[in-house]
C-alpha cells in the first residue's frame, strides 16, 4: 500500500482509519486529513479507510438534512437528492431506514421516484417490488426498467415482464431494447 519507503512507521491504513474515528465529528477536519495523509504521505487508502471516510460524510449528510426543518427547506427535493446520494454511493440500507423508517412523516407511500432511486442501488429486486406494492406504490415503465436492471434471473424476468403488461404498464423500445440487451449477454438471443 504504501510506495515511499521514507515514510514513518506510524502513517500506516490502521492508524488512519483510527484517527478519522476521533474526529468523525468534524466532517471538514477529517476529510483534509484523509487528503492530506494521502498527499503528503502518498499512501493510497486500502477500501476500509474509504469506507470509513464515506460513512462519515454519509452520517453528516443525514444530520444536515435532519437540520433542514430549521430553515423550513425539508422538503421532497431535499430528501429525493439524499436519498440519491445514498444510494450512488452504496449506502442503500441507510437510504431504506429513511424511506421506511422514521421519516415515514414526508408521505411518500405511492411516490414510485423514492422507490426508484432506492432501486439503482438495490440487489434484491424482488423484495423491493414487494414492499413498493404493499405500501400501495403505483409501478410505472421506468420502476420496471430499474427492477429488470437489477435482476439477474431471465425467468425472473420474463415472470415481472409478463406482471408488467397484465397490470396495464405498456413496455417502451427502452423496455425491449434494455432486456433485448441483458438477454443478449446471456447468449439467449
Amino acid at each position: 500500500m504504501k510506495t515511499l519507503t521514507s515514510e514513518p512507521d506510524f502513517i500506516n491504513p490502521i492508524t488512519v482509519q483510527e484517527t478519522l474515528l476521533t474526529f468523525r465529528n468534524d466532517w471538514k477536519r477529517t476529510f483534509e486529513f484523509f487528503n492530506w495523509v494521502e498527499a503528503e504521505y502518498h499512501l493510497q487508502h486500502p477500501t476500509d479507510t474509504h469506507n470509513h471516510m464515506i460513512d462519515i460524510l454519509v452520517n453528516e449528510a443525514i444530520e444536515t438534512y435532519e437540520k433542514l426543518e430549521k430553515f423550513n427547506l425539508k422538503d421532497d427535493t431535499s430528501y429525493c437528492n439524499l436519498i440519491d446520494a445514498l444510494c450512488e454511493y452504496k449506502h442503500v440500507e441507510e437510504a431504506q431506514e429513511l424511506i421506511f423508517g422514521k421519516n415515514k412523516n414526508l408521505n411518500i407511500d405511492g411516490k414510485p421516484k423514492f422507490y426508484n432511486i432506492v432501486l439503482r442501488g438495490y440487489k434484491d429486486a424482488l423484495v423491493m417490488l414487494d414492499t413498493m406494492r404493499n405500501d400501495g406504490c403505483q409501478l410505472m415503465q421506468f420502476s420496471y426498467q430499474l427492477f429488470f436492471a437489477c435482476m439477474e434471473k431471465p425467468r425472473e424476468i420474463l415472470n415481472l415482464f409478463d406482471r408488467m403488461v397484465k397490470s396495464g404498464v405498456r413496455p417502451s423500445v427502452d423496455t425491449y431494447v434494455m432486456l433485448m440487451r441483458k438477454f443478449g449477454r446471456w447468449g439467449f438471443l
